[in-house]
């Protein structure tokens, strides 16, 4: 069976891209022009250059295509033009879902974000059911991965057979960027002098790589699926870490509207003064902490059969890839 990969180039994506060569599976990527590649070059492939903003693009990769695994949703890595934000990542999941609808796919399994699952009441475990929290409007990322998941959704009621992956903290080797793995990194190379506590999941990446795939053979169409594992603290995580890394661990929690006020003058200064591509302290990571939800994973082992490896594993597997690869040197 051929399958498309949206995203392969990043860290969930080419976890899945793996986890489907394992499977037997004929793999095709869609990448832009530029995306890194080395980490790809091992694998035996289909490589087509496209746009997300680029319907037509979208539907030729999918054509021959009887799967469609979207692992590449908009981010935004600035949280300082909201509307012109939300309005292309709009565009972006209308185009796959159009392309999917257009192409006749037997399955789109898009890769969402914990951030569209509800926070539960102190002391219980949030599941699929619960709504998505309109204060976590306030925030540019939660507020555009759940206007891009309900797309999703909508389209799911409308013929287009998605299912709907929500990983949590995504954790292990290959984090390029680095994404979540950047709290490991900067842990690892002592920049982390403070911190700020809030509720977190961690999950192992090739765990959720393997929940994509059986959602591709168990999911039911139109439903949500959370692929997590510890529930945590950042504080705890940090401690764990720590001691895998044999580095301190760093001792001083900051709260949350002194960290908004850093983090929203690191945006400016970062996109207008230095005009780096990312900023010291986005406002998006901060927000996935004040927002963070302990979360309940039965509905993944009950349908998808399902379930996680320890969480020391892929903290122990990311420290050592960033190590291998001279990320502590950066």
């Amino acid at each position: 069976m051929r399958v498309l990969v949206l995203g392969a180039t990043g860290f969930i994506g080419f976890h899945v891209t793996q986890e489907l060569l394992r499977n037997g599976f004929q793999v095709r990527i869609l990448r832009r022009k530029g995306s890194p590649v080395h980490h790809l070059q091992s694998l035996t492939i289909e490589q087509i250059l496209g746009d997300l903003n680029d319907l037509s693009s979208l539907i030729s990769a999918m054509d021959g295509c009887e799967v469609v695994f979207h692992c590449a949703g908009y981010y935004p890595i600035y949280s300082l033009a909201r509307r012109k934000q939300v309005a292309i990542a709009t565009q972006q999941i209308h185009n796959v879902c159009e392309a999917a609808r257009q192409t006749n796919v037997r399955r789109l399994i898009y890769t969402s974000s914990p951030s569209t699952i509800g926070q539960s009441q102190e002391g219980k475990l949030a599941n699929e059911q619960i709504p998505y929290s309109l204060n976590r409007n306030r925030s540019t990322y939660c507020h555009i991965k759940y206007v891009m998941e309900q797309k999703v959704l909508e389209a799911a009621q409308n013929g287009v057979p998605a299912i709907i992956i929500n990983p949590t903290g995504v954790f292990g080797p290959y984090d390029i960027k680095p994404t979540t793995g950047r709290i490991i990194l900067e842990l690892l190379q002592r920049r982390m002098l403070v911190f700020v506590n809030g509720k977190l999941n961690a999950v192992d990446v090739r765990d959720v790589a393997r929940a994509e795939v059986l959602a591709l053979k168990k999911g039911r169409v139109g439903e949500r699926y959370i692929i997590g594992n510890w529930n945590t603290t950042l504080r705890d995580f940090l401690e764990i870490a720590a001691h895998i890394g044999s580095v301190p661990k760093p001792k001083l929690a900051i709260p949350f509207p002194l960290a908004y006020l850093t983090a929203q003058i690191s945006e400016i200064l970062a996109k207008y003064v230095f005009h780096s591509p990312k900023p010291l302290l986005p406002i998006a990571g901060l927000d996935l902490l004040r927002y963070g939800t302990h979360v309940d994973i039965s509905k993944a082992k009950a349908e998808l059969d399902w379930y996680p490896s320890p969480i020391s594993i892929a903290i122990k597997d990311t420290i050592d890839w960033f190590r291998k690869n001279g990320y502590l040197a950066r």
